[in-house]
């Protein structure tokens, strides 16, 4: 993508252009405009109406630095404000004409800015105007009842810090009307000071982790996708932004609202009946079961947002946190199922195509990991094993489902536990891995020679090198394939993958790579594969 002043922070932007600008502060800048361009459009504020369409009144960058020194003198002799002071004043303020015009008047006066979101609650606002050592707090009229209830709790913890006092405007004054009137008087403002802007990077730039997305139709515009910090990181490491989701579950008719939850737990949940049309579009590891929806009574009150209709995430599961922790939690306490053994192969059959939808039948003996169970499934599994071994008093291995591998698999460990006996197979891995290296390598046999380039082929004559790969078709694997394919001493590659036959483990691997916009393995390829079904003691590789 492009790098252009609306997608980047200040320190990017400050290398698009290496020539020298007549402007440092945001002050400087509308100066410069306002004599340079002041009839250009600098800002535009919808006009709501009842009926029809809303019209938009555009204010040039002559008026907004006009508007800039009135709004600046009325605070000064209203509040005192003095040009060159070092405090903070907080802005509690919609987007709005008076916000707007306020907001820069103060930075005019050469007063830092705390601007608050109106869904703040009055404590936090409290909070946030003592932690950053303001002065004087501003509200318009329609944050009135909570500016009220700020005064109230300074009150009462005795906090005389700060005072709150409304905009300066008079009832009924039209902002578009003030910003045209000539200032009063000369305000002498101090000299720019760029030193107390917040930073977030080591550059001094500030990023708000806003992220945009290319209008699809309208050129050079750009629309708001989400935040870069609204990812929901599961237990497992991957990561997904529910945002989307959550607005595609939202458009059912029967919901108010929606929240994904499960940051940090083992797998994501959901609120809404459309559950199967959005696991049809997402991720595996995004994907929502059914067992794990919600379903929460009316409330009165709208989930917490910000002002640009995202969730605000750690608010709202604050408050349905009980509800959150008892669906996790009742998991992990449900009662044992009641499964005679010979019964248990139908039973896991049934579970692994509820957590993995298939059309296609599920055998006894077929690779549950061909089937569709992923990392993800493979934890569901394992907690329902738990309930149907309730005696194991012991914590069952987190590979139990990777290393039985087939319902039949299953089955027999389950009646096993069951019945207090040991692993068949139970025996030292890391013995078992030094025996395999030792039968299958020849460290020490090679001749060296000269590296000629062979395009990834083996000539006759030259060194080659014969890879065993197991994991080919991970996010990691699939990558190191790849310099594999690529390289010019490596005659052939063992690719040990899961699959039904040859044909199926070739389909995994090509998949896997072209998922991660890798060229897949088409005819003549010199990849050779050899099949691994977890049932057999060895690889086969004699």
């Amino acid at each position: 993508m492009d790098t252009n002043y609306f997608v980047c922070t200040l320190g990017e932007a400050a290398t698009l252009n290496d020539g020298s600008k007549p402007y440092r502060t945001i002050s400087e800048f509308l100066s410069h405009q306002s004599k340079a361009c002041g009839s250009n459009p600098a800002v535009a504020f919808p006009i709501p109406r009842r009926k029809g369409e809303w019209d938009p009144q555009v204010i040039s960058f002559h008026d907004v630095d006009l508007g800039t020194q009135i709004f600046a003198e009325r605070l000064s002799s209203f509040f005192g404000v003095a040009p060159g002071s070092s405090q903070s004043v907080a802005l509690l303020c919609h987007s709005s004409p008076e916000f707007l015009f306020t907001w820069l008047a103060l930075i005019r006066l050469g007063y830092s800015v705390l601007l608050l979101a109106p869904q703040c609650e009055p404590a936090a606002i409290l909070y946030l105007c003592r932690s950053c050592n303001v002065s004087l707090l501003l509200y318009d009229t329609s944050h009135s009842n909570c500016a009220r209830q700020v005064e109230k709790l300074r009150g009462e913890r005795h906090a005389t810090d700060f005072m709150s006092r409304l905009i300066p405007l008079y009832d009924g004054e039209d902002v578009f009307q003030l910003i045209q009137k000539p200032p009063v008087s000369n305000l002498e403002y101090p000299e720019a000071d760029d030193t107390a802007a917040k930073k977030t990077r080591d550059d001094g730039s500030f990023a708000t982790a806003d992220l945009f997305a290319k209008h699809a139709n309208i050129k050079n515009a750009w629309l708001y996708h989400s935040r870069a910090d609204s990812q929901l990181t599961l237990i497992t490491g991957k990561k997904f932004d529910p945002a989307p989701l959550e607005t595609t579950i939202a458009a059912s008719g029967h919901l108010d609202d929606v929240l994904i939850f499960g940051n940090g737990r083992p797998y994501p949940e959901a609120i809404s009946p459309a559950i199967e049309k959005v696991n049809r579009g997402s991720q595996d590891h995004a994907r929502i079961s059914w067992d794990m929806l919600i379903t929460v009574p009316h409330q009165t009150e709208a989930l917490e947002k910000s002002s640009k209709g995202t969730i605000i995430r750690r608010a709202v599961e604050t408050r349905f946190e009980a509800y959150i922790d008892s669906v996790y939690g009742s998991r992990e306490e449900e009662q044992e199922e009641s499964v005679q053994d010979e019964m248990l192969p139908q039973h896991l059959i049934g579970l692994v195509q509820s957590i993995a939808p298939n059309p296609v039948p599920l055998k006894e003996d077929a690779d549950i990991f061909s089937y569709g169970v992923d990392s993800i499934a493979c934890m569901r599994l394992r907690d329902c094993l738990r309930r149907l071994t309730p005696k194991y008093n012991q914590e069952l291995p987190l590979s139990v489902v990777e290393d039985c591998g087939t319902v039949r698999g299953l089955s027999e460990y389950i009646i096993r536990k069951r019945r207090g006996n040991p692993d068949i197979h139970a025996e030292d891995e890391e013995r078992l891995m030094l025996d395999l290296v030792k039968q299958f390598s020849l460290f020490g046999e090679q001749e060296s020679g000269p590296q000629n380039p062979t395009d990834g082929h083996h000539t006759k004559g030259e060194p080659a090198e014969v890879v065993v790969f197991p994991g080919a078709t991970g996010a990691l694997g699939a990558h190191i394939l790849e310099l594999l394919r690529k390289s010019n001493t490596v005659a052939a590659v063992y690719c040990l993958v899961r699959g039904a036959d040859e044909g199926a483990a070739k389909g995994r691997v090509s998949k896997a790579l072209e998922q991660r916009g890798l060229d897949g393995l088409g005819r003549g390829s010199r990849m050779n594969y050899k099949i691994h079904e977890s049932k057999h003691n060895s690889a086969n590789l004699d």
